[in-house]
């Protein structure tokens, strides 16, 4: 047998397992759309006073202002799909191009890679929870947003329940890439789109409502500045249907800190003890499975609260935001969606894992010891309905 048959029969062997799992997925870009009138058409919004914009079309660039990046610049595209595929860049002052290249650095891996994993029973946790997340709210022949994709992790349950259109948004390239190739190579039978932006910088104009908006172990980035939550608050507004869901995991802040003063109280502690001397804002705490880092001491403010998590073989030290779910239930209120349910993972978990034990059985065969359970803690899952039309 040569080694290219053996690829191929390793893939296969790999396709089988999957589709066992949660069934087989296609799609081939604008499946089924022979008139390219049907594409979806994406675009951005100046945001005011925040962004500046570059135009470009097929006859070369029209230059309105001066562009030059600058560190701690991003800048975000999304592309007009149909005839005349306009390009729309909005730059702001953002961590967005760190985020990016943080995430176009992690490799992607095969399903047995991905088996054999030392956080394999946390990946299983987290995909147990949005399985459950998505079976109370996702419904059949519905239409879902994406927003911050990743990979396409969620395809497969998505083909499992049955949705007719799926628009997969992300800031890494890469990462949209292999979202793509799942796609494709997984057979989804529901319409799908994908682009590669920064959704929580650029003011969207798809020209469509969802039924379901998921933005899954991203919302977080909203909270790096107002402006950025301003934009990804409009942003969901004005692409979620009336009596829609948005669909959020996030951390908790509430467990985020009290590990935090946890870790300064027994540093200050040594410190005392040791008669050093030697002061420095940075607390980090963890197990052997996550760190997180404070480089500064988190504050009463609402946005910028940043810290830097690692996850073993997963996350490096990537910067990310608290979210003060008080202020996010009182400024979704605004726009007419209300909170249904607001738990922690492991609440989620104890509230649901018996009405979804065949579930649980399937996606969770080891118990999870306690430093992984620690892990699990460190997130919550949010789902709000709209209530009306924004």
């Amino acid at each position: 047998m040569t080694e290219d048959q053996k690829t191929e029969n390793s893939r296969k062997v790999e396709d089988e397992i999957e589709t066992e799992l949660e069934g087989k997925r296609n799609i081939t870009s604008n499946r089924g759309n022979k008139n390219n009138n049907e594409s979806l058409r994406t675009g951005c919004k100046s945001y005011k006073d925040k962004e500046k914009e570059i135009r470009t079309n097929d006859h070369g660039p029209d230059v309105k202002n001066d562009m030059t990046a600058q560190s701690g610049k991003f800048q975000a595209e999304t592309i007009n799909k149909g005839f005349n595929r306009n390009k729309t860049t909005v730059v702001v002052d953002s961590y967005a191009n760190e985020i990016a290249e943080h995430y176009n650095k992690i490799p992607s891996k095969s399903y047995a890679e991905r088996r054999k994993s030392y956080i394999i029973n946390i990946r299983n946790m987290n995909n147990f929870i949005k399985s459950v997340l998505f079976n109370r709210y996702v419904k059949r022949n519905g239409r879902v947003l994406d927003l911050g994709c990743g990979k396409g992790g969620d395809l497969l349950k998505y083909k499992k329940m049955g949705i007719s259109y799926y628009y997969g948004l992300d800031i890494a390239d890469k990462s949209i890439s292999e979202c793509k190739y799942r796609y494709s190579r997984h057979k989804c039978p529901f319409k799908a789109d994908f682009n590669v932006c920064d959704t929580y910088h650029t003011i969207l104009n798809l020209g469509k409502r969802f039924d379901v908006i998921s933005i899954q172990f991203s919302f977080h980035y909203s909270f790096e500045s107002e402006e950025s939550f301003t934009i990804t608050k409009q942003n969901i507004n004005e692409h979620l249907h009336e009596n829609g869901y948005l669909l959020l995991t996030v951390p908790d802040r509430n467990v985020i800190l009290r590990r935090y003063h946890r870790s300064r109280t027994e540093k200050d502690a040594e410190k005392s003890i040791s008669g050093d001397q030697h002061t420095t804002s940075d607390v980090c705490f963890g197990n052997e499975y996550y760190t997180i880092k404070f480089k500064d001491s988190p504050s009463d403010r609402i946005f910028g609260n940043k810290y830097y998590f690692n996850l073993r073989e997963a996350v490096n030290e990537c910067v990310e935001f608290l979210v003060d779910v008080n202020f996010l239930e009182q400024e979704m209120k605004k726009i007419g969606l209300l909170v249904v349910e607001n738990a922690n993972f492991i609440t989620f978990y104890n509230v649901h894992s018996n009405e979804f034990a065949e579930l649980r059985r399937k996606m969770l065969p080891m118990r999870l010891c306690t430093d992984e359970v620690k892990v699990t803690e460190l997130y919550r899952i949010m789902v709000f309905k709209k209530t009306k039309s924004g």
